[in-house]
């Protein structure tokens, strides 16, 4: 009985945190930071700018899948990882972009306005 209890208030918790899901976009993006359609082309993308490798950087970046962010657009977050990593996307696209938890911030109360 206690474990359907603890169960239920698990659930329950993980409803109210996750229920409503806002509309407006609540993270603006910062300028200089790179954005991969996936993971592994962002991590070679960071390789490269690590190593000052700017031949092969172009070279991905030539592929359309990497670029650099513009800053201040405003986005939604799907996911944040542990490892640094996010997952991001602009209002009204499906494609989500992965970039590093340091190329977004959240938007203040008053900017939403």
């Amino acid at each position: 009985m206690r474990t359907k209890i603890s169960i239920i208030a698990i659930l329950l918790l993980l409803c109210v945190f996750t229920g409503k899901a806002d509309t407006q976009p609540n993270f603006v993006t910062k300028d200089g930071y790179l954005f991969a359609v996936t993971e592994k082309l962002l991590d070679s993308a960071i390789q490269y700018l690590i190593q000052n490798d700017f031949v092969a950087l172009q070279k991905l970046m030539d592929t359309g899948l990497v670029a650099f962010l513009k800053p201040g657009i405003r986005v939604h977050v799907t996911k944040i990882y542990w490892r640094g990593k996010a997952q991001i996307r602009l209002p009204g696209s499906t494609i989500s972009l992965w970039v590093t938890n340091s190329a977004i911030e959240a938007v203040t109360a008053e900017e939403r306005k």
